[in-house]
């Protein structure tokens, strides 16, 4: 028989839909995990790494290398078995994507109260895109003509009937 887990995984709620809590515990320690949901369809969940820094219980308490390489093996294999995909990985460099951005030709604004937006250009139309709207807008009005000219017709039909049946 297998020996005994001295560890744990398990999952909370947490603040809304898209968040979870991953708790690991093993004796005498505890670590609380904050996981989003993922917007990529190779994971369901993903955290930062840098939540494995240090222990939740005991408060503060630095979290070695080792034990850290530890707890990820042991999450990698409890993921499989619960059929879950979390990763764990650094955090984004928002500078680096920004830069990235405006190497590009967008243009990014950095905003009093911290925060930072991309404007994203509108494409302009191209002859191509042009030359098909005239087009466009030429067998539209083509069609209109001509069921004009059918409904005019229909009422000179009719008209000429009605005349007919006054006789």
């Amino acid at each position: 028989m297998g020996e005994k887990q001295n560890f744990s995984f398990h999952i909370e709620a947490g603040e809304d839909y898209k968040s979870r809590r991953l708790i690991y515990e093993e004796p005498g320690y505890k670590l609380i995990i904050y996981i989003e949901m993922s917007g990529v369809g190779q994971f369901d969940w993903v955290a930062c790494d840098t939540e494995l820094l240090k222990w939740t219980l005991p408060e503060g308490v630095l979290i070695p290398e080792e034990k850290k390489l530890e707890i990820l093996s042991r999450l990698n294999d409890w993921c499989k078995k619960k059929k879950i995909r979390i990763e764990i990985g650094p955090p984004l460099d928002m500078k680096k994507i920004f830069s990235t951005y405006e190497k590009k030709g967008y243009k990014v604004e950095k905003f009093t109260d911290g925060s930072t937006k991309i404007f994203f250009h509108q494409k302009s139309i191209g002859w191509e895109s042009v030359f098909q709207i005239i087009i466009a807008l030429f067998i539209g009005s083509l069609i209109v003509v001509i069921l004009i000219v059918i409904l005019i017709l229909i009422i000179r039909v009719f008209n000429q009937s009605i005349k007919l049946s006054k006789l």
